[in-house]
């Protein structure tokens, strides 16, 4: 089976993503040093919204990566893939096989 090149790039987009966001969140402290109280209780906020998005980002490739999985399992084959010789010649002897076994 092949693989969707548009989801892999996806996926490590937002990869880069999660470590240009947690490479920020590292500098963030010492920026909040200079601060006033009110913009530490803001940071706050920003630390639980990042932290989420990060699990999120997380759990979204640990379903890539299922799927994957389950597809490679299945042996799934590819949408351009021709069917197999006997497949077709079975299908245009018995084109009424598959709902007569269900």
């Amino acid at each position: 089976m092949t693989t969707s090149w548009s989801l892999e790039f996806a996926v490590a987009d937002m990869n880069t993503a999660v470590q240009e966001l947690q490479s920020d969140l590292r500098e963030l402290p010492s920026k909040l040093a200079e601060e006033s109280p009110a913009t530490v209780i803001d940071a706050v906020q920003l630390f639980t919204v990042t932290s989420l998005l990060i699990e999120v980002s997380t759990r979204v490739e640990g379903v890539v990566d299922a799927v994957d999985t389950l597809a490679s399992l299945a042996a799934f084959r590819s949408a351009d893939a021709k069917p197999e010789a006997s497949e077709t010649e079975t299908k245009a002897i018995n084109p009424d096989s598959d709902e007569e076994a269900h």
